[in-house]
């Protein structure tokens, strides 16, 4: 068993759930760290359900470390220090997710810092630099610059 956090009743509520086991090429993550995002302060207070066949546990970023594979998954080695963009799940022990939304974390680099990079750095470079296809002599105007998203791309801007 495992302890998670779901949303309801606008109420953060823990929970006992059975660990996830991964399945074809799913990795199954002891989670070590989540990102806290705008997303799962809306979907506690109702105003944002997660997906179709997501979990009901919040969380859309997170970091640990991997603990087993799915048969098909072989990108990652039990052990591996990972980041992860969910669909949901990060708020918990454990969280079963496809490798193809993991990626590796550098040594270097902190879990703890890691667990902020799927949904916000990612979004935010995308946006920046794949959708608005900035270059490096660009001027870049970022309007929320006091949100998550906001901030990574004032940092990202102008950097590819």
């Amino acid at each position: 068993m495992m302890r998670a956090v779901i949303a309801r009743d606008k109420v953060l509520r823990m929970v006992e759930r059975a660990v996830p086991v991964p399945s074809g090429s799913e990795v199954l993550v002891k989670i070590a760290y989540a990102g806290v995002n705008r997303a799962d302060l809306l979907q506690k207070d109702g105003h944002y359900p997660p997906p179709a066949g997501a979990s009901d546990i919040i969380g859309l970023e997170c970091s640990g470390t991997i603990e087993a594979l799915g048969n098909e998954a072989h990108k990652f080695r039990v052990g591996d220090r990972v980041a992860a963009l969910l669909k949901g799940g990060g708020y918990s022990e454990y969280v079963a997710i496809d490798q193809g939304c993991v990626g590796k974390v550098p040594d270097e680099m902190k879990l703890s810092e890691a667990a902020a990079i799927p949904e916000v750095w990612t979004t935010a470079y995308q946006l920046v630099h794949r959708i608005a296809r900035t270059r490096p002599t660009d001027t870049v105007l970022v309007h929320a610059a006091g949100s998550g998203v906001g901030l990574a791309a004032v940092q990202v801007g102008g950097n590819p």
